[in-house]
């Protein structure tokens, strides 16, 4: 079993670049961190191009990879981990790739325009495939899904169902195709449809706006169907993955 001892290791250095998020999109390489998630992923059959562990994390897990490991030391594990607080373990993999056009052969589809909050986009995506939606698209410069925030949200959700990022360029061109074939719901704090009275059909697509600013432009000319959640007690609106769990398991009823 190979091991690593020096932070200055060239492949200790290559780990330690994905921590950025340009990184991770020039090369399509992300980093997943603690065995849980790890363990999640590899239900999914996904190929883990290395994994790198310390010797106390191997003894007290027991885990079998059918990778090889590179044994590391705590040292290295600080600069290789995306967290303040190594878990002890991470492994490097090529994330899932779908295009939109992939996306849009689904039945039910969430669409995240543009949200910042990691964790709000890990939870969402984790709802999504629990609600069984045939898949999530974020549109727009939102939150990174595979920074490790979002990816324990998720808790290894983002492997089991179909995510397609589409940059701002070709938000309209999305929305143009999605539009001829979906029915689209935008989920709104207020004066919307209470969901419960709506009949969603089998073609939907629920979009959940930015945190602050709503919606993005190019859906003011859509047709869509706002739809609501009825609160009491003067509760004004709800977290956004609150919301969305609400709806999603709404829509799948």
């Amino acid at each position: 079993m190979e091991k690593i001892s020096s932070r200055q290791n060239p492949r200790v250095k290559y780990l330690a670049g994905l921590h950025n998020r340009k990184k991770r999109k020039e090369t399509g390489e992300i980093i997943l961190e603690g065995p849980n998630l790890i363990k999640e992923a590899q239900k999914t059959g996904i190929l883990f191009l290395e994994v790198m562990a310390t010797q106390e994390l191997l003894q007290k897990e027991k885990m079998l990879f059918p990778e090889e490991i590179t044994v590391v030391t705590e040292e290295v594990m600080a600069k290789i981990a995306p967290s303040k607080t190594p878990q002890g373990i991470v492994a490097r993999i090529k994330r899932p790739v779908f295009s939109w056009k992939d996306i849009l052969g689904k039945n039910r589809l969430l669409i995240l325009d543009g949200l910042q909050d990691p964790g709000n986009v890990g939870t969402l995506i984790r709802t999504a495939a629990g609600a069984d939606f045939g898949g999530v698209v974020l549109l727009g410069e939102g939150a990174d899904p595979y920074q490790p925030k979002a990816l324990r949200a998720s808790a290894g959700a983002i492997f089991k169902i179909p995510l397609a990022e589409i940059p701002s360029p070709e938000t309209k061109q999305f929305i143009t195709e999605m539009e001829s074939s979906f029915l689209i719901y935008k989920a709104e704090p207020r004066g919307g449809k209470d969901y419960r009275q709506v009949e969603f059909g089998k073609k939907c697509a629920l979009i959940l706006g930015h945190e602050t600013r709503g919606f993005s432009p190019e859906f003011e000319e859509v047709p869509t169907t706002s739809v609501s959640i009825s609160l009491t007690r003067e509760v004004e609106s709800l977290n956004v993955a609150a919301a969305g769990a609400v709806l999603l398991f709404g829509m799948k009823s």
